[in-house]
């Protein structure tokens, strides 16, 4: 994130329906500002999700998690 001046980490679960659209976000851990995991948040928003060709699953939804790492130099 850019002009992020802090560092550590935070870790989402974001779960996702059979077509891709997100049906829920929730912070599992966090190590930085309330302000940027809110960033971090719209930015998992911005994300598309398919399928995997090879995934022949017929599962109505999919929990995965999204890690942002930050480090100031």
């Amino acid at each position: 994130v850019k002009d992020a001046n802090e560092s550590g980490k935070v870790v989402f679960s974001v779960k996702i329906d059979a077509d891709g659209n997100i049906l829920g976000i929730s912070v599992i851990e966090k190590q930085v500002s309330e302000a940027l995991v809110q960033r971090c948040k719209a930015e998992i928003n911005k994300m598309e999700f398919v399928k995997n060709r090879d995934n022949a699953s017929t599962s109505e939804s999919a929990t995965g998690t999204i890690t942002f790492v930050f480090r100031v130099n």
